[in-house]
């Protein structure tokens, strides 16, 4: 008899978070996440837009250590 395995995914990793909030029918997910994180900084975030592409940020060397 065969196992069933399942899967999660673990929010707290890049992938994770990424596979659940970065499309577009993740949407509300993502707003509710957001509006409670934020909730005492910042006022009600009401739209999000979703660009296409990831923006990754260049990373400074120095002596062999990343900043």
């Amino acid at each position: 008899m065969q196992q069933a395995t399942e899967k999660y995914i673990n929010p707290f990793t890049d992938f994770g978070f990424k596979k659940l909030f970065r499309e577009e029918p993740n949407k509300n997910l993502l707003l509710d996440f957001l509006n409670e994180l934020l909730k005492e900084e910042q006022g009600t975030i009401t739209e999000l837009n979703y660009l296409k592409n990831e923006h990754l940020v260049q990373v400074a060397v120095h002596n062999n250590l990343n900043y």
